[in-house]
């Protein structure tokens, strides 16, 4: 069974709410080839704002676009199973909002932020030349059919072929890389336009108030290295003059803007004779390096040591070419990638596999998996084109898909957040669903006590007397949720009613005064309710039943028997 399958999906969603914190699909009109997360725009108690980026690849009879949305993001531990499950393939998600289309020169091929001027925008089309836009001043198009382009703040030029893929910002000034079909690395240096960049006309929303004519800007630098067309370019976090690079000539190069134009070093036939497709730099480990190539495998690399030539760390997991990587900007060791096989995979390279798992499933599910693979999101239908990690919100992610066919529309965008009970320490976790045991067996005593007192009294109204108990437990100030639990308590196996944590304890870094602006009677119905579920303690494993299907979540990571190959639970199909 493969990922994006009907089957596979519905199994998937089943058990979303065991997998996820919370989960948001969005149906797009026309496929989208990139996506990206804007500034936070604002919060209330349940919920923060966030503009996103993404384009609309259109078929010709409508322009070519680039969309500037808002998205509500429910905070952690807030939003409710029926919420990130209750969604159709067809709909337009409720919480992306389009604030402004611009209508742009050629498909876009890749969109990327200035970090340093978050309303600043680049992208790559079919074209030599990139497009900055400021996307506040620009004017909102909502022309259909065939019409003039918005005209761009500035336009970068000096490749002397197409440049469509290879784009990277710098983090500490406003400068771009780019790489094309000329086999170069293009480097511009924007600081002189910031200002220009800010206050640019068109700010009355008039399409008539664009300009006529875009500012043009050539390159700074050019770097010569590469042999073949540059697939991807990116610059070290904190580096103005690092960048690394790789394409299809199957190398990837280092760079040093201040040494002059060649690359100070490389590593020839990276991923043997395969096309390099991606590369990023880690923000929390300096030397560390990760490559994606056509063959499915990803690559961590040190740049102390390329020398060798020998990467420091070889992962063969997906099926098809790995399109896009990246490293999270708040945990070390953390890196996601996706690609051609619809899968998005988080890693964490820092985990080690666990002791007294040895059950002959479990050998199984350790030979057949990676023990780096902390995660798996399957919830498209098609390839994955481009994924951005939440750069203010730890573990939340945005990823697109080409799902171009009759029944699922042109794309496929999602917003999701992994359950931070896969992503924290396994201690962590341990220790909290022993404190719900606790309390839960506190509960059940209460309501067991009550109903021996309403026997020994004879009193005629017993059962009401029980409910009202119940209703105590599980209706008081907060929101709980009754959860099948089965824990290791002091060495003695014992099930247990484990009773959920009360909504006020559920909200972070919400202060009890805290004034809830614009906040609704749906969005107070968005409040937590998880799933029922049961869980066995298998030696640091817990072991759940779902839909006949034998899951295992262990030490921070969650796989599945291969009756089942679900998203976010590596699939086991290809055992060796």
């Amino acid at each position: 069974m493969n990922a994006g399958d009907g089957d596979h999906l519905r199994k998937w969603k089943s058990i979303i709410p065991l997998l996820y914190d919370w989960l948001a699909n969005h149906n797009l009109t026309w496929p989208s080839l990139t996506c990206r997360w804007g500034p936070q725009l604002g919060s209330t108690a349940y919920r923060k704002k966030y503009r996103l980026y993404f384009s609309e690849q259109t078929d010709g009879s409508d322009p070519q676009r680039i969309t500037v949305a808002t998205a509500d993001v429910f905070r952690p531990r807030v939003a409710s199973a029926d919420k990130i499950t209750g969604w159709s393939d067809m709909e337009k998600c409720p919480y992306v909002k389009v604030e402004k289309s611009i209508v742009h020169p050629g498909e876009v091929n890749k969109l990327r932020d200035c970090p340093l001027y978050p309303k600043i925008i680049v992208t790559h089309t079919d074209a030599p030349e990139l497009y900055v836009w400021n996307v506040e001043t620009q004017p909102h198009r909502s022309e259909k059919g065939r019409c003039d382009a918005s005209t761009a703040e500035l336009v970068l030029t000096g490749h002397e072929g197409n440049a469509e893929y290879a784009l990277g910002m710098c983090h500490v000034e406003p400068k771009v890389a780019s790489g094309g079909k000329d086999r170069k690395v293009l480097v511009w240096d924007l600081q002189d336009h910031v200002s220009t960049l800010a206050t640019t006309s068109g700010q009355s929303g008039s399409p008539h108030a664009m300009n006529t004519e875009s500012t043009r800007l050539e390159a700074q630098l050019r770097l010569s290295g590469h042999e073949d067309t540059v697939e991807d370019v990116v610059f070290q976090p904190g580096s103005s003059h690092n960048l690394a690079s790789v394409g299809d000539d199957y190398q990837l190069l280092l760079w040093d803007a201040r040494a002059g134009d060649a690359p100070v070093s490389k590593v020839q036939e990276a991923h043997g004779k395969y096309d390099l497709h991606c590369v990023d730099w880690s923000p929390t480990e300096e030397d560390l390096l990760a490559t994606g190539c056509a063959d499915g495998v990803l690559k961590i690399w040190d740049r102390r040591k390329l020398s060798a030539t020998e990467a420091v760390e070889t992962i063969g997991f997906h099926r098809k070419a790995v399109m896009r990587v990246e490293w999270s900007p708040h945990n070390k060791g953390i890196l996601t990638s996706g690609g051609e096989d619809n899968v998005v995979c988080v890693w964490n390279l820092k985990q080690k596999g666990s002791a007294g798992m040895d059950s002959q499933d479990i050998k199984r599910i350790k030979r057949s998996i990676p023990q780096q693979l902390l995660f798996q999101h399957i919830g498209h239908k098609s390839v994955v084109v481009d994924f951005h990690m939440n750069p203010h919100d730890p573990w939340t992610m945005l990823s697109v898909s080409d799902d171009v066919s009759a029944d699922s529309g042109g794309g496929t965008l999602q917003m999701w957040r992994i359950s931070d009970m896969i992503t924290r320490p396994e201690a962590d976790v341990l220790s909290e669903i022993a404190e719900i045991a606790e309390r839960g067996e506190k509960k059940e005593a209460k309501v067991e006590g009550a109903e021996v007192e309403g026997k020994e009294g004879g009193q005629p109204q017993q059962n009401a007397g029980i409910e009202d108990a119940v209703d105590t437990v599980l209706n008081g100030d907060a929101m709980l949720d009754v959860v099948r639990e089965e824990v290791e308590v002091k060495g003695e196996t014992r099930e247990v009613e484990a009773v959920g944590v009360p909504l006020a304890d559920e909200i972070e870094d919400v202060p009890p005064e805290a004034k809830v602006e614009e906040e609704t009677v749906a969005e107070k119905c968005d409040l937590v309710d998880p799933p029922k579920m049961e869980t066995a303690d298998q030696g640091g494993s817990e072991a759940m039943d779902v839909d006949g299907s034998s899951i295992t979540v262990q030490a921070g990571t969650v796989a599945v028997g291969e009756s089942s190959p679900v998203a976010g639970i590596p699939n086991t199909e290809n055992e060796s």
